[in-house]
């Protein structure tokens, strides 16, 4: 930031003696023809700075755009899994139902789901395999997530062991099959990976209505989470 000042203050005083140069050489009659050839020279010197600093600005300013680009990706992503974190997953979810209020129709006609998936007895992986065996069940499930759904959907880690999908325009038996395969890709190949320990997930799944603000939304499907873990995990529960 102080560059892209001192790069303004050198162009702006360049262009004001490159202009007095060009004066006094081009228009001054009272000097003799050395004196406005050196006006001159030094004129087109100045222009030549001033091109010089303008590009060094344009870089300047292209490299600050690039940084806070960069930071803000950064802000809205988990380091570990390299999904979005819960603010990017929070801010998306609030934009759609924003979005789906504002519409005359009423958000039935689109089929929007929720999924939350949490790995099951994670503590107890990381007690007894320790926590790098837990990050790499993290980064495992969240790549499986991530590379079955498509692009239109949004998955995010929420925190610890909790994961979240926002299904838009499927139907509701492709969420099913969808989270059924995710959940079966997860147990089977946790089972044939050395690196892993034997791994499945518990799913709470409910989808967007008309009446609903992202605390409903939210409650919904925490508790149809609630209701899998009670009733022995390793399934889902729609609600």
């Amino acid at each position: 930031m102080r560059a892209s000042i001192r790069y303004r203050l050198l162009l702006i005083g360049f262009m004001a003696w490159m202009s007095f140069c060009l004066f006094m050489g081009g228009f001054s009659a009272d000097f003799n023809e050395v004196i406005r050839q050196t006006w001159l020279i030094s004129g087109a010197i100045g222009m030549i700075a001033c091109i010089g600093l303008g590009n060094l600005l344009f870089v300047e300013n292209r490299r600050s755009a690039d940084l806070i680009r960069d930071y803000e990706i950064q802000a809205l992503t988990d380091p570990l899994t390299n999904l979005p974190n819960r603010r990017a997953f929070d801010g998306n979810l609030t934009a759609l139902i924003e979005d789906e209020q504002k519409k005359k129709k009423p958000c039935n006609d689109r089929s929007i789901f929720l999924a939350i998936l949490d790995v099951d007895h994670f503590k107890r992986i990381n007690d007894t395999k320790g926590h790098p065996t837990g990050d790499r069940v993290l980064r495992f499930v969240a790549q499986t997530i991530y590379s079955s759904i498509p692009d239109k959907c949004v998955a995010a880690r929420l925190g610890g062991d909790e994961f979240g999908i926002v299904f838009v325009d499927v139907s509701p038996d492709w969420v099913a099959g969808s989270l059924k395969s995710i959940k079966a890709l997860i147990e089977k190949d946790s089972l044939q990976r050395k690196d892993l320990v034997p791994t499945t997930i518990s799913v709470g799944l409910t989808n967007l209505n008309s009446s609903d603000s992202y605390d409903s939304i939210y409650d919904r499907v925490d508790r149809a989470l609630y209701l899998t873990k009670s009733e022995g995990r390793n399934s889902i529960t729609f609600r």
